[in-house]
């Protein structure tokens, strides 16, 4: 529910200064943040609940969706990190991603969910994940590249 409040107090901020990027002032990439996401997720695709109710398979399902969106949402914090701090953070998010998607096929196979679009919904997180982790590597590069033309032109 924290995480939920932050990401939604990033989206009023920014319709209300009509930015078109989602500023990720409160939701940002960082330890703290990188817990509660696991503990919202995490809790709810757990293997040893059995959750055989439609409400319980509703929440499963929502919670990796729910990972998805806020993986995404955290993307542009990588402009401001440090070399250590994007490589610390994807690394973080990268076993965070890795142990749900193993949580939640186990569970496919096993019947405990009955929603095979949930299948899906972790490929495209996976998916993302490699996207994300690309996008932070040439992070490195690009800042170094962009500081050095700045440098140059504003000397």
């Amino acid at each position: 529910m924290p995480w939920t409040l932050t990401l939604l107090a990033d989206v009023a901020i920014s319709i209300r200064y009509r930015k078109l990027w989602f500023p990720y002032r409160y939701s940002a990439l960082n330890v703290a943040s990188l817990t509660v996401l696991a503990v919202a997720v995490k809790l709810l695709v757990d293997l040893t609940i059995p959750m055989k109710g439609m409400p319980d398979q509703a929440a499963k399902s929502s919670s990796t969706a729910f990972l998805c969106v806020s993986t995404t949402h955290v993307m542009p914090s990588l402009g401001s990190m440090r070399d250590r701090e994007i490589l610390v953070n994807l690394t973080s998010l990268g076993i965070l991603i890795v142990t749900l998607s193993v949580n939640v096929i186990i569970q496919v196979f096993t019947v405990v969910i009955e929603d095979d679009f949930q299948v899906v919904i972790v490929i495209m997180n996976v998916y993302e994940f490699i996207v994300f982790r690309s996008s932070g590597l040439t992070v490195f590069t690009s800042k170094r590249y962009l500081e050095h033309k700045y440098n140059e032109l504003s000397t």
